[in-house]
Formats: C-alpha cells, sequence, structure tokens
C-alpha cells in the first residue's frame, strides 16, 4: 500500500535509523552529520536562538517530503531534544472549525514565545523560503560562553560547584540569597528567571508595527476560536488570547456555561501535571505567560457597537444593566458610546431574594429595607407579586451548625438542607448517590443516626425537595462505604441474573412457538417434526444455559 506524504517521511527515516528509545534524536543527529546544515547545534555554546536554527533544519525538508503537520511534530521533537523549550499548539479556526496544528518555542533572546507555522514557514511572524539543498554556511547567532568557576553580574556573585550554583548579594559582608541544584551539569543553561520574561514588551512592539486596518476576507476565514499548547510534561495551556485581537468577544460567543467548563476542565488536566518530576521550570514559563495574558484581556479595547457590549465579561452599557444588579455607590463611567455610559462589570453588585441569598448560605440581615422590588409571577397562585431583593451588603454568612450529642440539625421538615453553598452540620458529611434505596439499606442495616439531605428541588409546580442522600457522621463513613460496596454488588449481581434469565425465557418463547405451528403441515410428519425439534431445542438451551 502507497504511503501518503504525511506518512512517507516518518517511516523513511524511523525504518533506516532506528536507535531505540531515542529515535527522533538519532534522526536529527544522522541529518546533521550527512548533509553539514547546521554546524552551530554540534557545540554546546549555542544557547539561545536554536528554534530558530531549528527551524531552518526542517525547511528544507519542506518541499515533496512531508505535510506541515509532520514537519511540525519532528519540529517539537528536535526542539525537546537539543533542551528547547517548545510545545504543541492546536488551533480551531473558522468559519468550518478547521483545526490547525502548529507549534511555539521560546525565544530567550526576546523573552516571549514564537509562533512557528510550517504551512507558511514563518518563525515568529518571520517568513522563510524552502529550500531543496542544503547551504554550507547557516548565518545563525552563538552566543559564547565560557565555563568558569564564578562571576559577577547585576551586584550578585554566582558561584558554580558542580550542578550547584550559589547566588551572593555584595553587602560589607558576602550573604546567601540563592541555592540552585540542577539534574544538569550547566546549571546557567537551565535556571531561568520568570521576571526577565519580557511578554509585555514585545506585545506592546508588535502591536506599534501591526496593521491597524481591517482584516481581508482570507484573514477573516481564519478567526481562531480555541487555541491550545501542550509541553512535554502534558502541562495544557489555552494561549487563544495571543493569537486574536478581542478575546472577550470570543467568550462571548463560547458562552458563560462553555468558558467556565473550559477553565475547571484545564486546571483538572493540568493537576498530576503539578507533582511530575522534572516539570517545575518548564511550567514556569506557562504561568507567567497566563499571568501576561491576563494583563492583555483585560487591557482588550472597548468595543464599538452596542451588540458587541451584550454579555461582554469586562464592559457594560448602563441600558444592558438588568434589574438584578446595581451599581456600587463609587462606581464612575469609564466611557461614552453614542452618548450613553460604560462601566467595568466588577463595579456591579447582584441583587437576590432571601431564598437565593440562603442558598448563598447567607442570610439577610433584620430590619433592612429591600434595594428595590420586583414584580414576578407566581405559577402555584398564578398572580403577579412583588419580590424584594436584597445586595451582599445587607447579609451576614450563616454560620456553620454543630452536631452535639451525636444528633444532626435539621430543617422543620426533618431533613438537611444542602442546597447552592450551605454548610454541612459540623462534624458531619453529605453523601449522594443515585440509588438512595442502597444507602439508606446500609445505614438501617448498621444501625446509624442519619438524615435525609437534598442539594436541588423538583420540577414542578412547588418547591418541593428532591431527596438525594444522606447525612451521617464522619465517624460512620468507612463502615457506611464497605456496607454499601457490598449491597451494591449484590444488587448488580442480581440484575445480571435476571437479564441472563431474560434471554432464556425468549428463546423459550421463539421455540415454544415454532412447536406449535410446525413449518411441515402434513398429518403424517406432524409427530416426526415434533420429537425431532424437542431433542434439539432442549440440547440448544443447555448449552445456552452452560455458556451464560
Amino acid at each position: 500500500m502507497p504511503l501518503n506524504p504525511t506518512q512517507a517521511l516518518v517511516f523513511s527515516y524511523f525504518e533506516n535509523f532506528y536507535s531505540g528509545p531515542a529515535e527522533p534524536l538519532a534522526i536529527f543527529k544522522h541529518i546533521q552529520e550527512h548533509f553539514s546544515i547546521l554546524p552551530e547545534l554540534r557545540t554546546d555554546t549555542t544557547r539561545n536562538g536554536r528554534g530558530k536554527v531549528l527551524l531552518r533544519l526542517l525547511r528544507c525538508l519542506h518541499l515533496h517530503k512531508g505535510s506541515s503537520d509532520t514537519l511540525t511534530l519532528l519540529y517539537v521533537c528536535a526542539c525537546r531534544c537539543y533542551g528547547v523549550s517548545a510545545r504543541l499548539v492546536e488551533a480551531v479556526h473558522g468559519p468550518a472549525n478547521g483545526v490547525l496544528l502548529l507549534a511555539e518555542s521560546f525565544d530567550p533572546d526576546s523573552g516571549s514565545w514564537k509562533r512557528v507555522d510550517f504551512s507558511r514557514l514563518k518563525y515568529g511572524g518571520v517568513a522563510y523560503d524552502p529550500t531543496k539543498s542544503a547551504k554550507p554556511c547557516n548565518r545563525e547567532k552563538a552566543v559564547e560562553y565560557a565555563p568558569s568557576e564564578s562571576s559577577e553580574y547585576g551586584g550578585r556573585l554566582y558561584v558554580q560547584r558542580d550542578n550547584k550554583l550559589f547566588v551572593y548579594k555584595r553587602e560589607p559582608d558576602l550573604r546567601v540569597v540563592a541555592i540552585l541544584v540542577s539534574r544538569s551539569r550547566r546549571p546557567s543553561q537551565a535556571v531561568l528567571n520568570v521576571s526577565e520574561f519580557r511578554f509585555e514588551e514585545e506585545e506592546f512592539r508588535q502591536r506599534l508595527v501591526r496593521d491597524k486596518q481591517k482584516p481581508g476576507a482570507k484573514d477573516a476565514r481564519q478567526e481562531f476560536h480555541y487555541v491550545f499548547g501542550c509541553n512535554k510534561y502534558g502541562w495544557l495551556s489555552e494561549i487563544t488570547p495571543k493569537y486574536v485581537e478581542r478575546y472577550n468577544d470570543v467568550c462571548v460567543k463560547r458562552g458563560k456555561e462553555l468558558q467556565a467548563w473550559l477553565v475547571q476542565t484545564i486546571e483538572r488536566l493540568n493537576e498530576p501535571v503539578k507533582s511530575v518530576s522534572g516539570a517545575g521550570i518548564v511550567s514556569m514559563l506557562e504561568r507567567a505567560e497566563s499571568k501576561w495574558m491576563e494583563t492583555r484581556v483585560s487591557n482588550d479595547p472597548l468595543p464599538d457597537s452596542k451588540a458587541r457590549l451584550k454579555n461582554h465579561p469586562v464592559y457594560v452599557l448602563a441600558s444592558q444593566i438588568g434589574s438584578n444588579h446595581i451599581l456600587k455607590k463609587d462606581a464612575t463611567p469609564i466611557a461614552f458610546l453614542k452618548g450613553e455610559e460604560v462601566y467595568l462589570r466588577c463595579d456591579l453588585e447582584a441583587l437576590k431574594t432571601r431564598g437565593a441569598w440562603r442558598k448563598a448560605n447567607r442570610r439577610v440581615l433584620d430590619d433592612v429595607q429591600p434595594i428595590t422590588t420586583r414584580k414576578t409571577y407566581n405559577r402555584n397562585t398564578r398572580m403577579h407579586v412583588n419580590t424584594s431583593l436584597f445586595s451582599e451588603s445587607q447579609t451576614e454568612l450563616i454560620p456553620q451548625e454543630v452536631a452535639t450529642d451525636g444528633s444532626i440539625p435539621t430543617t422543620e421538615y426533618d431533613n438537611v438542607d444542602v442546597t447552592g453553598q450551605r454548610f454541612v452540620p459540623q462534624g458531619t458529611i453529605y453523601l449522594r448517590t443515585k440509588r438512595l434505596d442502597l444507602l439508606l439499606r446500609a445505614a438501617n442495616a448498621l444501625q446509624l443516626h442519619y438524615k435525609r439531605a437534598f442539594s436541588s428541588y423538583q420540577k414542578t409546580d412547588t418547591f418541593k425537595p428532591e431527596i438525594d442522600g444522606i447525612v451521617i457522621q464522619k465517624a460512620n463513613l468507612p463502615a457506611l462505604l464497605q456496607k454499601y460496596e457490598e449491597l451494591a454488588m449484590e444488587a448488580a449481581t442480581k440484575a445480571l441474573e435476571e437479564k441472563k434469565e431474560s434471554y432464556r425465557n425468549f428463546w423459550r418463547s421463539v421455540f415454544k412457538t415454532m412447536l406449535a405451528d410446525p413449518p411441515s403441515v402434513a398429518q403424517e410428519h406432524h409427530n416426526k417434526i415434533r420429537r425431532e425439534l424437542n431433542e434439539h431445542v432442549t440440547h440448544f438451551l443447555n448449552r445456552v444455559e452452560h455458556l451464560t
């Protein structure tokens, strides 16, 4: 079967120059030694500019060898082999939601991440022409580095001992301010300082030289919706603010629920990576860039139309402030759009009913007047009623109740309300499950003291609690979980047997129907056919029961 262009490059090199688990390194060493493309990478003196050098390495493979996706993957492999911080970037752009595979490498000279796009052969916005053959001389920047035992920079003395770097501050007496330990024998090539990552200066410089005109039709088609980056440790980052001009407008198109889910999902995916050995220094770049992107998003330009201001996460128009919000006392307009005031959304204060504040574990103070009233429709009485709304400053936090003498505080209906952000009584724990019957059976079997609890209400005309769990003492949790697991296993086994029995009954009914109405209508053969079918049916059912 012929290979497509995407597979051709990968298979040809991997088959001829395979060397165990480090095959990507063998590929690039072979190219380097036999084609004399990059003499700079043979020495240990080159520290900066390697990402650009590696782009030129793969530039000669661009024509008639592999697709941009293949070269992007090989580029990231090469960067990681040579110690360059690089990550894969997957972007979703519209309007057809196409997926584009890019790469980014960290450039210490500019202190920022450079986008690497093999579809256009661009590195950080600079285009390179594809070449068919290697050039003998590459005028790449090489920083000479002479290893020494000590050096002085910025009023501090750096002393290196093997893989340790001691940093002293010059005062009347030398004082140690930091000791850096690295697995590498050259700590000076691995130690990075977040304060030297000049993300802001690089971004401001690009904004000054960027064309402010409206994008053309081709650029409009390349509008990015989602852009994610992933380093070699699996640290996932959303870097969409780097690829779009107005990130807040993108968030509005996504919707609040999707955006909140996306942020929470990324945090959960990165949680196991935090404990991986060696991920600290690499992830430090990600965190520093994340802070820079937050600053960039907060400085997004003001939308130029009322439609773009609707549901904007940063700005709000005075006429778009709903009845559930009011402006804070010190709120001042930051701009005017077509004669109307524009405020920051953080200057709004939420208004809620007594019940809504109770779900947030707060209660309205006594003898306070509502900020405003709103007419709402009551489905129970089928009448419009006036509902009072209060601000957070008119409420106080509901203290956590204490379970005394083994009892569990409940509501007037003898259950525990855990809706919203309400606390469970101190010393207790709330258990929720879809098989509430098994949970109650386990608690009753152990004779534990418990109270039914609910976290939501049924979708009916009345506010009827949806009992979905119980509240017990924390000390009884291990025994209850063990008993619940036993009952759940018994229930699962019973359900499986019932399912098998339903299969047996089905086949019995099928063959009984066949026996009652035999395929032959001849009277002389009826008894013979019935007898043979009985024998075959009995044998078949025995086999079915044996197999199941």
